[in-house]
């Protein structure tokens, strides 16, 4: 056995151990956090890593070649990678949608697999992961604010250390052109720098096992006084301003309006009056509807005209929010009333 061979096959040993890093990881996160987004997401990545490094063993040991499934898998890392910061930056944003985008995008580079040449595609594919994690860092440093130091120092390592064993491949793949028995050589560094990442992820988590499931900063933990004073502010705003009767209000508006944060209004509202924004708009809503109905004794008033006089500029909103308060609609609301 030349000396090639003996690097390649003490790579697959490495491989071996990078996929069970990674299916040990994942099984760790499914079994104690599974409800939330961000540690389904990891987990996910972790599987996909297992299942890709499993590939390539067997794809060595037996010889047996699945490229494009590889390929795929490889794909997949950097669109899993912006979700699991968007998870954890806006943990309240939905992400099903882009999820469904981003299988697509991946689903639609296959195509290209089959004309290009192997390491064309792999170069394609390591550029493409690349382009997500640095929209991944991006996201992360405009909203590091909203999680904890530790969760965004494990977030941190994890974009840039990834990137830059992504950014190495590239040049591994080049070089496999130039000279094989070198990119052989230089393929076993590679494969250290997975194990890195797996265990540098591993010492995140011994450390503080439920970091992610309890990542996001609670500004009214921290700024308790100030809540319950923002608290006031609110509900005054609201009853002297009358803000609610703008058909355009949002979260911002208020914020500005009130001179705080966005976020920090939000978990006041979440916080101390237990619901959110657009509930706490529509309850004020509510209670001047059901007012103006009280007022309007012999029922000259267009339902309609309540609605728009209230704040509600929809009436599909203004029956929901009807059914959700009362268990009625706005009409069988008015006729409880005019029949008292």
């Amino acid at each position: 056995m030349n000396l090639p061979e003996q690097f390649f096959s003490f790579k697959n040993g490495l491989e071996a151990v990078v996929s069970i890093l990674a299916l040990s990881q994942a099984v760790f996160l499914l079994s104690g956090t599974r409800k939330k987004k961000a540690p389904v997401i990891l987990s996910l990545f972790f599987i996909i890593v297992g299942a890709h490094f499993a590939l390539l063993n067997i794809h060595n040991i037996f010889q047996v070649r699945a490229p494009y499934i590889a390929l795929f898998l490889l794909s997949t890392y950097g669109p899993l990678s912006y979700l699991l910061t968007l998870s954890i930056v806006r943990p309240q944003q939905t992400t099903q949608k882009l999820a469904g985008v981003f299988v697509l995008l991946a689903v639609s580079l296959i195509p290209i697999y089959t004309y290009l040449p192997m390491g064309y595609s792999e170069i394609l594919l390591n550029v493409w992961t690349v382009g997500f994690l640095m929209a991944s860092y991006a996201l992360l440093i405009k909203g590091k604010k909203n999680i904890t130091p530790y969760l965004k120092s494990w977030l941190s390592q994890f974009l840039l250390i990834f990137m830059g064993i992504n950014v190495t491949f590239i040049g591994v793949v080049i070089l496999q052109s130039l000279d094989f028995s070198l990119y052989l050589s230089l393929k076993i560094p590679f494969v250290f720098l997975f194990i890195f990442f797996m265990l540098n992820n591993i010492r995140f988590f011994i450390h503080k096992p439920n970091f992610m499931a309890n990542g996001t900063h609670s500004l009214l933990i921290e700024n308790r006084h100030l809540a319950d004073k923002v608290a006031e502010e609110i509900e005054k705003c609201m009853e002297e301003t009358e803000l609610y009767l703008e058909d355009d209000i949002d979260l911002k508006t208020l914020a500005d309006h009130l001179g705080h944060s966005e976020r920090f209004v939000s978990e006041v509202i979440n916080g101390k009056f237990g619901t959110n924004f657009y509930q706490f708009i529509n309850g004020f809503r509510l209670k001047r509807a059901v007012a103006l109905m009280k007022d309007d004794h012999n029922n000259k008033k267009l339902i309609k005209e309540i609605m728009y006089d209230s704040g509600f500029n929809n009436k599909v909103s203004f029956n929901n929010a009807f059914k959700n308060k009362y268990k009625l609609t706005p009409t069988q609301f008015r006729n409880t009333i005019s029949n008292r």
